[in-house]
């Protein structure tokens, strides 16, 4: 190492640049991006000075980033985390530039390396301690810094990153304990555990309590009416406490496009505008929640499926980036033999809770629907603790302890509306949502279960036998809710510039312009690019460079200049004797150039050698 390339110069900032880079390679999983980092970073201790790379490998790598960030954009499974990764990328290859450049002592590159962090968004367990071990290093690189100026020991940034400090051990507070951004648990229960369920086991799809996710946004909705229930599973059969789906999943028919979005119906499709968009924060298992009037929804994948209870699917898919539409349009209107039946040896026990509820057979649908509520009201106590004895049937011993939360109720429900000789079956979704910035939200905790019930006027209606709905509901502090609003605002503004019909409208102008005219335009560009590169040229500053044939255009310029008031220099005569004899009066500019070019221009031999200057 020489005197100008110290330890003391790269070694923190190299190990600050080196963790962001090991932060954005387990957040993303991309290789080579992250090899051009490690290789630039394993170079710097071997250099024997710092590297004086030219300004335009920075604007080329920021161009080509520039590039892949509206590639990734516009295309259809990009996710905001994957578009907030590439400009986290951008910096932190950006830091290992300004390390290798001398320049990391200066904090500049652990601020570029601190950005990176932030921006793959700790979507990997590690991000937290790296971010940790990055700020207690800057404070100690501003901590050096300060001692060899022979400034104050509290550098004015200590603030802040104490300050940043604080922030980053609450997130880890806040952290559920467990939990990975994949969308999966740590002892490999899903993510839904708490939330939308695919399948429903009684007992066991909802009542986890407490549970670190409850407090999670799992959906977004955006929409002129607010949307009550979303559901998005429906089950038909119970058996042994596992409720299942046995009409199968069918292509729909597709009937337009809507954007980009492919619009996919039940039966008819109305041809209106869509009622409303959804956003999913995490996976749905390839679900689409709506509401449970859409007879149309729009994604903008291609193989979506459906049956006549009204389950959207897309298969393949755990979360779906673009999020999905629903619009109007003819739903089914039909029932099947699994929507009346109910357990084989449970027939006088539904029969003694019906008599109990005061139920009689001359009762309406509705009567009957409206006594149950009431009895389960009077008789029954929500709570998320409850259980059942082990070998003991699930529904039995909820309608004996008469303890329970939603899915007990919506079981119990459904299967009493049965016994009545009405059609029912159990949905399983989200309701009641929050409204914050413009959006209805619903959080992990709004998960719920009810009961669907079929009325030959009305077709099937919503019934939800729980009482109070989805239970308490827990207060959240000033700045969760201000969290929860931000990045609300963010997915709109987002999914306005992505799915907005100004990009229709640019590509069918591009489309309609031939490749003649296109050629002609694309000339104009370059041309006018040329045009501007060659004025910016001519008017920069003359002090910003010592090429020799820019100061001879120079001279050329301020001379031509000079001869328009009839100043013109003797052949022969030096630029010093020449502005000697200028009068007071004569053009600034020129004269300003030809002082510059005094001092500036240096006379070249051929072989590059710098001479004597011109006086």
């Amino acid at each position: 190492m020489t005197a100008s390339w110290t330890p003391r110069q790269w070694a923190i900032p190299w190990l600050i640049a080196g963790l962001s880079l090991l932060q954005a390679s387990l957040a993303t999983s991309n290789l080579l991006t992250g090899g051009i980092g490690v290789v630039a970073l394993g170079a710097i201790p071997f250099l024997r000075k710092p590297w004086s790379p030219s300004p335009w490998v920075a604007r080329g790598m920021g161009a080509l980033f520039a590039i892949w960030w509206m590639v990734t954009a516009l295309g259809a499974h990009a996710s905001w985390v994957q578009l907030a990764a590439i400009p986290g990328w951008f910096l932190a290859l950006l830091a290992s530039l300004q390390v290798a450049s001398g320049r990391g002592e200066e904090a500049g590159s652990s601020w570029s390396s601190l950005g990176a962090t932030v921006l793959t968004g700790f979507s990997h367990p590690a991000g937290i301690p790296i971010a940790t071990v990055q700020v207690f290093l800057l404070l100690l690189l501003l901590r050096l810094d300060s001692s060899k100026r022979g400034a104050s020991p509290i550098h004015p940034s200590w603030g802040f990153g104490v300050l940043l400090v604080i922030v980053v051990a609450w997130g880890a507070s806040r952290m559920p304990q467990g939990h990975s951004w994949g969308g999966r648990w740590s002892d490999g229960r899903s993510f839904a555990r708490k939330g939308f369920s695919p399948s429903l086991r009684l007992g066991d799809g909802f009542g986890v309590d407490p549970d670190p996710s409850e407090d999670e946004v799992a959906l977004r909705v955006w929409s002129s009416r607010p949307p009550i229930r979303v559901g998005g599973m429906v089950f038909d059969t119970y058996r042994n406490g596992l409720w299942s789906r046995t009409d199968p999943l069918r292509a729909p028919v597709s009937s337009r496009a809507y954007l980009d979005y492919l619009v996919s119906c039940h039966d008819q499709d109305s041809g209106q505008p869509p009622q409303g968009w959804i956003h999913a924060s995490g996976s749905t298992e390839g679900f689409l929640l709506v509401p449970r009037d859409a007879g149309c929804v729009g994604t903008v994948e291609d193989s979506v499926r459906s049956n006549a209870a009204g389950v959207w699917s897309v298969p393949g898919l755990g979360r779906i980036p673009r999020g999905w539409m629903w619009f109007r349009g003819e739903l089914p209107r039909r029932t099947r033999p699994q929507e009346s039946q109910v357990p084989r040896g449970m027939e006088d026990l539904l029969d003694g809770m019906l008599l109990e509820a005061g139920v009689s057979g001359s009762d309406s649908s509705d009567s009957v629907t409206a006594k149950i509520s009431r009895w389960f009201a009077d008789r029954f106590t929500y709570s998320l603790q409850a259980s059942s004895p082990a070998g003991a049937e699930p529904l039995a011993a909820f309608l004996s302890s008469r303890e329970g939360f939603c899915e007990h109720f919506a079981t119990a429900g459904a299967l009493l509306a049965r016994r009545s000789g009405i059609p029912s079956r159990v949905v399983t979704g989200y309701a009641w949502p929050d409204r914050i910035a413009g959006a209805w939200v619903f959080r992990r905790s709004h998960a719920h279960a009810w009961v669907e019930v079929f009325e030959a006027s009305r077709g099937w209606v919503a019934w939800d036998p729980t009482p109070g709905g989805i239970g308490p509901v827990r207060s959240r502090g000033k700045w969760r809710i201000l969290l929860d609003s931000w990045k609300t605002t963010g997915v709109r503004l987002w999914h306005a510039f992505r799915d907005g019909s100004w990009r229709l409208d640019l590509e069918r102008r591009v489309e309609s312009v031939r490749w003649g005219w296109a050629t002609g335009v694309l000339g104009v560009v370059v041309l006018g690019l040329l045009g501007a590169w060659t004025l910016w040229r001519r008017h920069r500053d003359p002090g910003e460079g010592s090429d020799a044939g820019f100061w001879r255009e120079a001279l050329e310029k301020a001379e031509s200049r000079l001869r328009r008031d009839g100043l013109v220099r003797m052949g022969g005569e030096t630029i010093g004797g020449f502005l000697r004899r200028l009068p007071p009066d004569a053009p600034v500019q020129a004269v300003r150039i030809l002082r510059q070019y005094q001092e500036n221009r240096w006379k070249r031999d051929q072989g590059g050698k710098a001479g004597k200057r011109t006086r």
